[in-house]
């Protein structure tokens, strides 16, 4: 009787000499695991007929010591790749920790440099202010000290004004009195 198995990955790189993470690995070593059982049983149904009692106790001890080898292998590797999946994990967020410091740094250094730059545009904006203001208020200075000084001279017309007409009237009552 012949089986065939058929293994089908569910990613590339099955051929690749560097083991992939998927399932590829466990289908390669079951395949692996298969052959050698198959080569191994049929070496041995071959053999058995001419093999003697101590030489098949060899053979047996040689297959338990393959088996064990194997078996070792596999739970270091498996015992390794869990190691290095904690280690990249640690690594990981150690890097992620150290670039998010660097982001801190920058982003105070980017916020320092805004603040420069609002305070720069708010003295800019302050001084312009500041100007208009100033010449605002020497505008209406000037305005009011001509208002007043119109309002001064008016004030010195009218009241020459009224000094001429109360000399007139003193003249005119003078007159009057005198006829």
């Amino acid at each position: 009787f012949f089986f065939f198995f058929f293994f089908f990955q569910a990613e590339d790189g099955i051929r690749d000499v560097e083991r992939s993470r998927g399932l590829g690995d466990v289908y390669k070593r079951q395949v692996f695991h298969i052959n050698a059982w198959r080569l191994y049983k049929k070496s041995w149904k071959r053999k058995l007929n001419k093999l003697t009692a101590q030489r098949l106790f060899k053979l047996k001890l040689r297959a338990a010591h393959k088996i064990h080898r194997a078996w070792k292998r596999y739970k270091h590797i498996a015992s390794y790749k869990k190691t290095k999946g904690r280690i990249v994990s640690i690594q990981a967020h150690w890097r992620g920790y150290k670039e998010y410091r660097k982001y801190k740094a920058v982003r105070e250094l980017v916020l320092k440099i805004e603040a420069c730059a609002r305070m720069y545009l708010a003295r800019k904006k302050f001084v312009k202010v500041k100007s208009f203001t100033r010449r605002l208020q020497a505008m209406i200075r000037l305005f009011l000290h001509r208002y007043h000084k119109r309002r001064h001279i008016a004030a010195r017309k009218i009241q020459n004004f009224m000094q001429t007409m109360y000399f007139c009237l003193l003249i005119v009552i003078e007159k009057i009195e005198r006829s």
